[in-house]
């Protein structure tokens, strides 16, 4: 606690230090020369040095962060690195640690990464994420690969198309940038202070070149884990009139329709139609192993002054393993009620089913009750391997006036999981419950420790599955540039090129059922019970602490000795997460770069044309398993201008403003055509429809036109004040919604529809069903103005600091239900986000304190069935200092995450959705270095 309290002071009182001392710095020195691919570790001040040296001269709006930016944080991955940059956000969903990031409110699906200028795969850890192939996982690159990054805010015709919320450039090192024979050692060891363990993390770079300086050699290799052991409890909510044995509503949800179900309320206003009610209480246990190696070799041969040859290899292996267990009670569901067989009739009728007599409530939902519960036990393994590979080769000939860059290159990723096994168990029991935004209690009459709880489904039955699942992403690139320098006027450079890519995206999951050999329970088998360390601080109490829980081995040797072939015919069982795609992309660009007096800038345009061709299956979700292969083609074109400009105001003042439009291609899954949907019921209130969800084919890209004006003083030596307007018009934003399609059945799933009598009706072979998938057509507007300050103070202190505020502007957006008739939210934007850094240096003595702060965002806009969430405002606190014993050999101390900030989903009105928390890691490290 001492600590959290002396860096919150530390922070506090470098802010206060600011006004007084701002306007005490010397005059501004003249731009230094650019030595960014130097990467000696001098201080915190070089570092401003580079990133400003880098920002002042581009035409667009960019931020930098260098490889000293990276070493002075106790950063595992790049990007919580990028956190504290201006309007950066980062979502630390993964276990606490960063993985995806948003510019300026824009998600990571909509943002370009590249490494070195080229494309580089991603693939994913489950057998059905969305953003395979879209959103790249800064948590995969390690810190100590980069030379430095680029975030580019907006766009020059020369960079890829592919990025509405900007673009990020992972630029490496080059041997022949550096001194020769260059070592550099890191050894850190992580604790992270909530599960108490305790893991290595370390680097080994060298760097060397020949005496005529032609011949450059580069080697490095980064090793990183994490256990990352986490709880958390959490729920979901539904309207009260589709809640089981809450008596329904009429058509129009304006009256119950059998009054006398409903429970009594003991406390708060009466229950009516459009109430929201808790589906569960979950209780989460999970430990997930991050393992993650990093290899690089660069060669670099310049035979000639005019004539260089660049070949790199990256390799990146992490492990993303994991076993969890959830303890649910359902409050408001009937799926799972009667699986615990002992408290069914010899007819079947369950004896203690789920319902609420007696309930609290607030104006928007039910916020506790008493009754009978269903209760489950899910235990979830998963092995998750991920393999990156990228390889390029870049020649650069520098005739004369011209400068020719060709680049050719392959970047696979491999994921998924190898495999996942998962078994399920049911009981029935009482008790109550209660759920306020500080924590959640549950109380039940017999305790989630009792092993005798959790009931075997009956002998032969589904147990659970076990499911392997093959994610690849692919891409194979040629890339030409060219630069002629000349003096047209104005017009100081032209820059061309032409880029063919082949992106290829295939998910690809097989699934097996598992059965239960009898009739039990889980005293049958190896069990623990969980440790309640793991939920401190989350305000839950009573069987929200601790739960009974198979073994890991035990889940695994149960799955691998009982699982059978799915019922599926070919292959594919999770036949609706398969996708198969081949995307080939060519773009041409033409650019101009103008420098006419106190003007510098560029003006230019670039044609993308995009042709997809996929293969997906159509699929009927209901037993027997049916399914149609489908192959499809589509292409589309876009032309993109752009335009940068800046002004020198004074030798240490300037403005700049950029225009230019900018698209984002749909997600693999989004657009791919697989349909999943069930032929044994109709939808809710959509009468003689059948209903489902998938994707959809015929979805165009996000497109949209970007805006952006800033002021720039350079006040100091390595000293900024900035205030940047942003605008973003979206035209074309992809969100999900219920709409009618026509769906072809496949024959035999059309014979099987005829059989059924729950239906009503014979079935055709077009049916016009309900589908829930993703559409274009909303659009979003999003106004920004973000303030910057960075420099030194006095006595060895300096600052950093930045605010961001993002608005909200959005079409009118309405599904078939009229649910959601209004604005539409942008997911994971938030209103404000700042970050506040104080650092002091002198002598041996490097210290910095960070502060990142993000107001509220919405993670998921709702549905007919569901309601929105939404994560509370959060911040997190790091600290690191380092001592030089020497020129060459440094201590090094940090801490992430001091505060460790509860992550306090909710919906509407307030309703607490879940409480999680992550701990705070520390790293004790030391580093060599010899040049």
């Amino acid at each position: 606690m001492k600590t959290k309290t002396y860096a919150l002071v530390t922070t506090a009182l470098a802010g206060v230090m600011i006004s007084s001392s701002v306007f005490a710095q010397e005059p501004a020195a003249t731009t230094p020369t650019d030595d960014s691919q130097d990467i000696i570790v001098v201080g915190v001040r070089k570092s401003l040095q580079k990133t400003l040296n880098v920002k002042r001269k581009a035409s667009a709006h960019i931020d930098v962060i260098t490889a000293e930016d990276v070493s002075k944080f106790p950063d595992v991955n790049v990007a919580e690195s990028l956190s504290r940059l201006p309007g950066i956000t980062v979502d630390r969903s993964g276990g606490g640690e960063g993985e995806h990031i948003a510019i300026n409110g824009i998600n990571s699906r909509l943002i370009n990464v590249t490494l070195n200028g080229n494309p580089v795969a991603s693939a994913n850890t489950g057998a059905n994420n969305k953003d395979t192939g879209r959103s790249f996982n800064l948590g995969n690159l390690a810190p100590e690969l980069i030379g430095d990054v680029q975030v580019y805010k907006t766009t020059e015709a020369r960079l890829d198309e592919g990025g509405i919320g900007g673009s990020i450039i992972v630029n490496t090192r080059k041997p022949l940038s550096l001194p020769a024979n260059t070592v550099v050692l890191n050894f850190n060891y992580n604790q992270n202070q909530r599960n108490k363990e305790s893991d290595p993390r370390y680097s080994i770079f060298y760097s060397t070149k020949d005496e005529t300086g032609r011949f450059g050699l580069l080697a490095h290799y980064a090793y990183n884990k994490s256990v990352l052991g986490s709880g958390s409890v959490s729920t979901a909510y539904q309207d009260v009139c589709n809640a089981s044995r809450w008596g329904g509503c009429n058509s129009a949800k304006t009256a119950f329709a059998n009054p006398g179900s409903l429970p009594t309320v003991s406390n708060g206003p009466a229950l009516t139609p459009g109430m929201l009610v808790p589906q569960y209480l979950w209780l989460q246990s999970s430990m997930e192993n991050r393992e993650r190696q990093t290899g690089q070799l660069a060669f670099q041969f310049r035979p000639t002054e005019d004539l260089e040859f660049n070949l790199t290899g990256t390799t990146i292996q992490s492990d993303y393993s994991s076993y969890s267990q959830t303890f649910q009670t359902d409050l408001s569901v009937s799926w799972n009620e009667g699986e615990a067989w002992d408290a069914r009739t010899s007819g079947g009728a369950v004896i203690s089913p789920t319902k609420m007599t007696s309930v609290t409530t607030n104006s928007s939902g039910v916020t506790g009750g008493t009754g009978a519960v269903a209760v489950r036990m899910d235990e979830y393994y998963k092995a998750s391997h991920l393999t990156t590979n990228t390889i390029n080769l870049e020649s650069r000939w520098t005739p004369g006036d011209w400068d020719f860059v060709a680049n050719i290159g392959t970047s696979k990723a491999i994921g998924g999981v190898q495999p996942e096994y998962f078994l399920s168990f049911y009981g029935n029991t009482t008790g109550s419950w209660a759920m306020t935004p500080d924590g959640a209690s549950l109380d039940l009459a017999v305790s989630a420790t009792d092993p005798a709880l959790f009931k075997t489904r009956r002998q032969g039955n589904q147990a659970g599955f076990v499911k392997t699942a093959q994610s690849l992403d692919q891409y194979d690139y040629v890339k030409l540039d060219a630069k002629r320098y000349v003096e047209w006027g104005p017009v100081t450079e032209v820059l061309f090129g032409y880029k063919y890519q082949k992106h290829i995206s295939l998910n690809k999951p097989h699934f097996f059922n598992t059965t239960f050999l009898k009739t039990g329970s889980m005293s049958d088998f190896d069990t623990y019970i969980s440790d309640p360390v793991l939920v401190d601080g989350l305000g839950s109490s009573g069987d929200l602490q601790s739960f009974v829980a198979m073994t890991q081995q035990a889940v695994i040797d149960y799955s691998v000795a009982n699982k059978s072939p799915g019922n599926a015919n070919g292959d594919y069982r999770d036949a609706g997460n398969l996708w198969d795609t081949t995307e080939v992309t060519n773009g041409a660009y033409i650019q101009a770069n103008f420098r006419s007096g106190k003007w510098h800038g560029d003006v230019g345009i670039r044609y993308a044309k995009t042709e997809n061709a996929q293969t997906y299956r159509s699929t009927m979700d209901y037993y027997p398993w049916q399914e149609e292969m489908i192959s499809i083609d589509r292409s589309y074109d876009d032309f993109l201008p752009s335009f940068n400009a800046a002004y020198d105001l004074t030798d240490d003042q300037m403005v700049r403003f950029s225009a230019g439009k900018v698209m984002s291609r749909p997600t693999f899954a989004d657009m791919s055509g697989q349909v999943e949907y069930s032929l044994d019921r109709f939808c809710g209130n959509a009468a003689n429809h059948f209903c489902g969800s998938g994707g959809n084919p015929d979805l165009q890209p996000y497109r949209a036109w970007n805006y952006s004006a800033s002021y720039e003083w350079y006040f100091a030596p390595n000293s900024l004040f900035n205030v940047d307007l942003t605008y973003k018009d979206v035209e074309s934003y992809i969100v999900r919604k219920n709409t009618f399609i026509d769906v072809t059945l496949p024959e035999n799933a059309l014979g099987y529809c005829l059989t059924r009598t729950e239906v009503g009706r014979l079935c055709n072979r077009v049916e016009n069903m309900l589908i829930n998938a993703p559409f274009n057509g909303s659009n979003a507007k999003i106004p920004g103005i973000s303030v910057g300050y960075q420099g030194d103070i006095a006595y060895g202190f300096g600052i950093q600091a930045n605010l961001t505020w993002l608005g909200e502007e959005y079409g009118s957006y309405t599904d078939q239900y009229n649910q959601n008739a209004g604005k539409l939210p942008m997911p994971y934007l938030s209103k404000w986000s700042y970050t506040v850094s104080p650092y002091y240096e002198r002598g041996p003595i490097q210290a910095r304190v960070s502060y990142t702060f993000r107001s509220k965002y919405t993670t998921a806009i709702g549905s007919e069935s569901t309601a929105p969430s939404y994560v509370d405002g959060w911040g997190q606190l790091d600290a690191s200092a380092s001592y030089d014993v020497n020129d060459q050999l440094s201590l090094n101390l940090s801490a992430q995450n001091i505060l460790d900030d509860m992550q306090h989903p909710y919906t509407t009105g307030g309703l607490p959705l879940a409480w999680s928390k992550y701990g705070t890691r520390v790293t004790f490290g030391v580093t060599y270095r010899l040049r």
